[in-house]
């Protein structure tokens, strides 16, 4: 990963925090698909990151139905197919939102969509989920991280919902209602494999 890339990330990050729609908007011109990915492998490691730290403290989901593998080396196994498994999921995402946003008439290549669907997936993750996952285990453990998840995890898919909703009007550019039917059916296609993290 070159200084360049994680800087042009790093400031996509922060412009789509406070100014969403002229960060995304300005996306439509210059596209940065290099961007998108660089957003997108940072948060598979860093999720990746979290599920060694579960492991190695000997943490087991609280919620076991439907586990690939018995609870207790759930997060050791989830650590060795995460990071590939997020990005094939942000990938089914960007290709299914960009996909009904063209249909809709939208205007945007594959490759802008990769770029601004890139930092408005991972971002929310990265930030509302991952990194207070990491710190809430440091300070009070996996008790503290399980009683807070409902609240991160309700964040980060408001935050994303939100998000990928700008990416697409401001890259294709279509109205507000064609995004949200553009992110709610990719949404709903990977939903499902979504339930192989715990």
């Amino acid at each position: 990963m070159s200084d360049k890339s994680l800087q042009s990330m790093l400031e996509a990050y922060f412009s789509a925090l406070v100014r969403p729609k002229e960060t995304f908007d300005r996306m439509a011109t210059t596209p940065a698909k290099w961007t998108g990915l660089v957003a997108v492998t940072t948060m598979g490691v860093m999720y990746t990151v979290l599920m060694w730290v579960l492991a190695t403290t000997k943490s087991m989901p609280s919620y076991t139905r439907g586990l690939i593998t018995e609870p207790a080396v759930y997060y050791k196994t989830a650590a060795l197919y995460i990071f590939p498994l997020l990005v094939f999921l942000w990938f089914l995402f960007t290709a299914t939102a960009h996909g009904v946003a063209k249909s809709l008439g939208g205007k945007a290549s594959f490759e802008t969509s990769m770029g601004a669907l890139g930092v408005a997936y991972s971002l929310p993750i990265l930030l509302f989920f991952i990194i207070p996952d990491l710190v809430l285990m440091a300070v009070g453990g996996h008790e503290l991280l399980t009683a807070s998840v409902r609240y991160t995890a309700s964040l980060t898919a408001l935050s994303l919902f939100l998000l990928s909703v700008f990416a697409v009007r401001g890259i294709h550019q279509v109205s507000m209602a064609k995004s949200i039917v553009a992110v709610v059916v990719a949404l709903v296609v990977h939903a499902p494999l979504w339930l192989l993290i715990r």
